[in-house]
């Protein structure tokens, strides 16, 4: 049967930190599988210590793990800061996790790569030749989707979870890290052989279509958007919500958008898949958080602060329907 436990930590000095939380996570756990961590971006330079601190307190178990920003919620509330590390621990005696990694140089073709070799790392150390039931992946960003090509071009298409490594600023002071050392540069994944299947939810439902829609007709390097129906684009934002092109430059799109991204529907339609406009170059062009085809449809949605806030509670008890009995852990990424 599996059990989990949490545990974090807001010590300002990186090894007591990992330390703390990964004593917390610990208790009650006995031979625990694997280590899920996320650290505050503020220890960037410092994460080698934030590793050793975890190993220090639950050696031996396997570590997969990413700098993030705002902080972390775990079962005893929000947790955050300039400085805060967040863990969760999976035991199960009939589980079995390999994590392999791979390095990147920041093009497609590296990043498919680099799935395939990380893909066939995470099986070496799990002891398997076959593809695992489901899969976890942390990352740069940038590349998620050639990551994901190429994972798949070792065990097909599998069920996953996972995100990116970010920072607070955007600015690259990311990382992600296993027991095989920190970088800011590849990805890494955990894959899980286990009796139980992992259930996934993804939804976009506090968010609503407005009217406005556009074809994508100019897209540069997969996720710079540069025009929309023959228009620069900044040009058709300022159009479209009245605001001036220099605000608009000047102010931090990425959160100001979180009311206002775009959806792009699944070729069936019935999926809205939300995609976050991350901020502006000088000639107007806006860098997206996925990737963008060119002749797709985007649709401007909406969504209402206390429709947002109160998604995750709604959107859990859907989970929990679908699922056959209890969980013995939620892994929520927003």
């Amino acid at each position: 049967m599996m059990k989990a436990n949490t545990g974090s930590s807001v010590n300002c000095e990186a090894r007591a930190a990992g330390y703390e939380a990964a004593k917390k996570a610990a208790k009650g756990l006995r031979n625990p599988k694997v280590i899920f961590a996320y650290a505050a971006s503020g220890y960037y330079g410092d994460l080698p210590e934030v590793v050793r601190g975890i190993r220090s307190a639950m050696p031996g178990v396997p570590i997969i793990g990413s700098t993030t920003w705002g902080g972390v919620v775990l079962p005893a509330g929000f947790v955050g800061g300039k400085y805060f590390v967040g863990i969760m621990a999976l035991a199960d005696p009939k589980l079995t996790v390999g994590i392999g990694t791979a390095g990147s140089n920041g093009d497609t073709q590296s990043a498919r790569e680099g799935g395939r070799k990380a893909a066939l790392a995470a099986m070496k150390k799990a002891g398997r030749k076959d593809p695992p039931d489901y899969f976890y992946m942390s990352c740069m960003p940038g590349f998620e989707e050639f990551y994901l090509k190429g994972i798949a071009d070792v065990i097909g298409r599998r069920p996953m979870f996972g995100g990116s490594a970010v920072d607070e600023l955007i600015t690259g002071d990311w990382d992600i890290f296993t027991d095989d050392g920190v970088t800011g540069y590849g990805l890494a994944v955990a894959f899980f052989y286990h009796d139980k299947p992992m259930v996934n939810h993804y939804t976009s439902e506090p968010y609503y279509e407005l009217e406005e829609k556009c074809i994508i007709t100019k897209v540069e390097n997969h996720r710079r958007l540069v025009a929309i129906e023959g228009v620069p684009l900044l040009d058709r934002i300022c159009e479209r919500t009245g605001t001036d092109a220099m605000l608009l430059s000047a102010g931090d799109l990425q959160h100001g958008c979180i009311q206002d991204p775009v959806g792009i529907k699944d070729r069936l339609g019935d999926l809205t898949a939300l995609r976050l406009p991350m901020n502006l170059r000088p000639d107007g062009s806006m860098d997206m958080g996925s990737n963008m085809a060119e002749g797709t449809l985007i649709i401007h949605m909406r969504g209402e602060v206390a429709d947002i806030v109160k998604a995750s509670g709604k959107e859990l008890e859907k989970l929990a329907k679908k699922m056959d009995g209890k969980a013995a852990a939620y892994h929520m990424l927003m």
